[in-house]
């Protein structure tokens, strides 16, 4: 086995568990971070940086990835909110 080979087999199941928490939690977070930032297009940008978040600390999310989630979504949104404000 090569290195990527051996790369690829070692990422495949952070892959399919990373797939798995945005099927199912994608939902969830977006209805919870629409009614938090400070418009739609920021809210998708939020909702787009927790799961990119979550990819590069998917060894960090707990058995059960709701509360994580939620706390790196309640996090981005505080961001959004400040950004904006600086924008303004």
């Amino acid at each position: 086995m090569n290195a990527t080979t051996q790369a690829a087999a070692t990422d495949e199941p952070d892959l399919f568990r990373l797939i798995e928490l945005r099927a199912r939690y994608c939902d969830i977070i977006d209805r919870y971070v629409r009614h938090r930032a400070p418009c739609r297009d920021q809210a998708d940008r939020v909702v787009e940086a927790v799961f990119q978040h979550a990819a590069a600390h998917l060894a960090e999310i707990p058995d059960q990835p709701l509360p994580w989630l939620i706390a790196t979504a309640r996090h981005e949104c505080a961001e959004a909110r400040r950004r904006a404000l600086e924008v303004a």
